[in-house]
């Protein structure tokens, strides 16, 4: 919406600014100062509303950027994209659902043999950190696989925090 923004105040802007280095004279007392200005300099201001108009329809007319980075699947019709927000909520419903698991994010790599998922969070202390992460593993990675086609071909698991334990104090 910005660009489009900018896009339409430099279009009037190079318009007006044309339109003044023509000689098109306006009946404005606070214009009549910059007139003389643009009459005196009358290639040069043409020059600079042409500059601007082109400018305002490049932003325009240029195609917009999809900034979501989204991972395509093939399917019968054509293809279908899923955005990273939608896989890190697959990821994080998986680990969720693991009894010990409190708190999880994801980060996502695309790797030309698949998807490749850093799980980090924070455990509960009651549970076995190495069973608990297997665990994790597995899930993440049928999720996701199940929910999207996505070949998934590493989970990897960071322990940030384990809940519930005590920090010793160090003297």
């Amino acid at each position: 919406m910005a660009v489009i923004s900018l896009g339409l105040i430099i279009l009037i802007l190079g318009l007006g600014i044309l339109i003044l280095g023509t000689g098109w004279n306006v009946p404005h007392d606070w214009v009549a100062q910059m007139l003389e200005l643009i009459r005196a300099h009358s290639w040069e201001t043409m020059a600079v509303g042409a500059l601007c108009l082109l400018l305002g329809l490049l932003f325009l007319v240029r195609p917009r950027e999809n900034r979501d980075v989204a991972f395509v699947v093939p399917s019968r019709l054509g293809e279908v994209r899923i955005t990273q927000d939608a896989l890190r909520g697959i990821v994080a419903r998986a680990a969720l659902g693991i009894e010990g698991v409190r708190q999880v994010d994801a980060t996502l790599w695309q790797r030309p043999e698949g998807l490749e998922i850093t799980v980090s969070g924070e455990l509960l202390a009651e549970v076995v950190l190495t069973e608990i992460s297997e665990a994790l593993q597995t899930a993440v990675k049928r999720d996701v696989e199940n929910y999207t086609g996505i070949r998934v071909t590493e989970v990897k698991v960071l322990v940030r925090s384990v809940e519930g334990l005590r920090q010793a104090r160090i003297r």
